[in-house]
């Protein structure tokens, strides 16, 4: 509560001790929940000295102050975070769970909404602040007077501004994301960058984390073999996110495997 007061949050500030949560607001509009269990569970899992680094990830996107960033300000700071869709539905059940509640307003304010960038993966949007990046909810988006749509041309425009980098060959045959930004995952919204990257056949990517991507050719047996290996040991990894292989058609990134008897299988 000290922290919200001190980052300029006037609104009247209660605690559901029951569904362990703060209400943010005037009960009569529209609300925001600051789920304190979750909030908890991060703090136990934070290193040591990160609390602030911890109230800013959490606390952040409910505050509404009386002198509120300009909306011009806050899109140069939107990017989008590409997921696998599993992480959509998991994260609507665990808040589910940890609030008490199926109610679909309350969920859909605490958890950030997202389009679809395929059959398996989908894209929301986050906000980079100085010791943390922060999801953005429906709530916080009607607040500014931005529609989703318009945050995520924003967010595309903004990612690609820092996308000039070149992908590092990693292996023969096989290129990953050089960027190490938590949005190297994302870089599959810019289909440019795959179109004109040198490998034999068409780009295939593996989205194995945030701040990893692989890339080789689907002609390239040496490269879909060290893309399937070097997956496999990102999957192995506390930030894990997808294992499943993507190849670019006409600009659509479908998910695709090799011919039953490839070695890369």
């Amino acid at each position: 509560v000290a922290y919200l007061r001190a980052q300029g949050e006037r609104r009247a500030i209660a605690i559901d001790s029951e569904r362990q949560r703060l209400i943010v607001g005037d009960p009569r509009e529209l609300v925001s929940f600051i789920n304190l269990k979750r909030a908890y569970s991060d703090y136990l899992t934070e290193p040591s000295g990160d609390a602030a680094r911890l109230l800013q990830k959490r606390l952040w996107p409910n505050i509404r102050r009386e002198a509120e960033i300009a909306k011009v300000d806050l899109l140069k700071t939107v990017m989008p975070r590409v997921r696998d869709r599993s992480w959509f539905a998991a994260s609507r059940r665990q808040t589910a769970l940890q609030i008490g509640t199926t109610d679909p307003r309350i969920l859909d304010e605490l958890l950030p909404p997202y389009e679809l960038l395929n059959d398996e993966l989908g894209v929301h949007l986050a906000v980079e602040l100085s010791t943390a990046i922060v999801d953005l909810g429906s709530d916080r988006l009607a607040h500014w007077g931005v529609t989703l749509q318009e945050a995520m041309d924003q967010a595309t425009r903004n990612l690609k501004q820092r996308s000039s980098r070149a992908f590092e060959l990693r292996s023969p045959g096989l290129f990953v994301s050089p960027w190490r930004d938590e949005f190297d995952a994302s870089r599959m919204m810019l289909v440019d960058l795959f179109e004109s990257l040198d490998v034999k056949g068409t780009p295939v990517v593996v989205a194995a984390a945030n701040d990893t991507l692989f890339v080789t050719g689907s002609n390239d047996p040496e490269g879909l073999v060290a893309l399937a290996r070097a997956a496999e040991a990102a999957m192995a990894q506390n930030n894990a996110q997808s294992g499943v292989a993507f190849i670019l058609n006409q600009g659509v990134w479908q998910a695709w495997l090799p011919p039953r008897e490839h070695p890369a299988w």
